[in-house]
C-alpha cells in the first residue's frame, strides 16, 4: 500500500488507519509533520520527496498493489497557475506513470468536489457538469483526465474520489474555526444561511478505504459526502455549543471581505507570503455545497457512520484533550 500526500490532514490519517487494517504502508509527502502513534510507526515507511521525482515515487511504489493519490497544492494563495499546473496535472501524470513501472494494480485517485465551480445550494451528483473557477479546480479537474487516460493506457484500475470538506481532529482549518468560535472571534461574511456539507474524517476513511478494495468501485467517480448540509449559521452554533460559549454574533457583508480579501492577496504576494483571508476564503460563506451522495452508497455500499452534529461533538472532545 503506498499513499502520496501522506503528510496532509487526510493522508497522515489514512496512514494511519490503513496500518491499523493490517497493511504496511509507504508515504510520500514534501512534508511529514505529525509523529505517528505508539504502534503504528513500525509498519509504515515515510520519505521526503516530491511527486515530481521519479526515484523518489519509484522507492515509494516498490512492491505496491494500491497507491492513494491524494498529494497536490492546494492553499498556497500566492502562486499561479503553472505552479498548481505542474504539481496537480504534472504530478498526476509522473504518479500515473511511476504506478505502472512498480505493477501497480489499482488507483485511488482522490480529487475534490471544487471541480464543480460555484454551486447554489442544488443537488450536486457525480453527473452534474464541471465549471471550475480557481487555478486549485481547474488543475484538479485535469488531472482527473490525466489519471483517466493514462490508467486506461496502462492497464491500471483506476477509481475516482471527491470528497466533500472533510473535518475533524487532526485538521489545522478545522482546529482554527473552533479556535475562533470559542475565542468569540468568528466573523460570519453574509447572512448564515448557506449551507455545507461535509464529511466526518472517519467517514472519508471508510470511503477510500471502500474504494481501493471493491470490486465494483474501478473505472468509477464516487462524489465523497455525509448526504447531509446544515447552513453555516447551525453549524457554527453548534460548535459553539460544544465548547460551552455563545453562539458567533459578529456579521459582515459581502462585498466588502471581498475587496478586503483581494487587498491582502496583493499585499502578502509582495511579501512572498499566503494572504491570512483572501476571496478565494470566502467561498466557505458563499458557496452552497450539496451533494447527492447516492452512488457510493448503492454501488460500493457506503454508509457515513457520524452526522454533522456528531462529528461536531467528537471533534471538539479531541481537541479540548489535545
Amino acid at each position: 500500500m503506498a499513499v502520496t500526500g501522506g503528510g496532509g490532514f487526510i493522508g497522515h490519517a489514512l496512514l494511519v488507519d490503513q496500518a491499523a487494517r493490517g497493511h504496511r504502508v509507504r508515504s510520500l509527502d514534501v512534508r511529514h509533520p505529525a509523529p505517528l502513534p505508539e504502534g503504528i510507526a513500525a509498519v509504515v515507511e515515510r520519505t521526503d520527496g516530491s511527486i515530481l521525482d521519479a526515484a523518489a515515487l519509484a522507492r515509494t511504489f516498490a512492491g505496491a498493489r494500491t497507491v492513494f493519490h491524494l498529494a497536490s497544492a492546494h492553499l498556497e494563495v500566492r502562486q499561479g497557475e503553472a505552479y498548481y499546473r505542474s504539481v496537480n496535472v504534472d504530478g498526476t501524470r509522473c504518479v500515473i506513470e511511476a504506478a505502472a513501472a512498480a505493477g501497480v494494480a489499482r488507483i485511488v485517485h482522490v480529487s475534490t468536489v471544487g471541480v464543480y465551480g460555484l454551486m447554489h445550494g442544488r443537488p450536486f451528483d457525480e453527473n452534474s457538469p464541471t465549471a471550475p473557477t480557481i487555478a486549485y479546480e481547474r488543475t484538479k479537474l485535469e488531472a482527473e483526465g490525466v489519471a483517466r487516460s493514462g490508467a486506461a493506457r496502462h492497464g491500471i484500475e483506476l477509481v475516482v474520489v471527491r470528497p466533500s470538506w472533510v473535518y475533524g481532529p487532526g485538521c489545522g482549518r478545522t482546529r482554527k474555526l473552533f479556535d475562533t468560535v470559542r475565542k468569540g472571534r468568528f466573523l460570519m461574511v453574509g447572512d448564515g444561511q448557506t449551507r455545507r456539507d461535509s464529511i466526518y474524517i472517519d467517514d472519508c476513511l471508510a470511503g477510500l478505504d471502500l474504494c481501493a478494495r471493491h470490486a465494483k468501485a474501478p473505472s468509477e467517480t464516487f462524489i465523497l459526502a455525509s448526504g447531509e448540509a446544515p447552513s453555516l449559521r447551525e453549524l457554527v452554533a453548534a460548535v459553539a455549543e460544544s465548547q460551552g460559549v455563545p453562539a458567533p454574533r459578529l456579521r459582515a457583508p459581502v462585498a466588502p471581505m471581498w475587496l478586503l480579501g483581494l487587498g491582502l492577496e496583493i499585499a502578502f504576494k509582495l511579501a512572498g507570503k499566503d494572504a491570512p483571508f483572501s476571496r478565494r476564503s470566502l467561498k466557505f460563506f458563499t458557496n452552497a455545497t450539496v451533494f447527492d451522495s447516492g452512488k457510493i452508497r448503492s454501488v460500493l455500499g457506503f454508509a457515513p457512520a457520524v452526522t454533522w452534529r456528531e462529528g461536531i461533538l467528537k471533534t471538539s472532545a479531541a481537541l479540548g484533550r489535545s
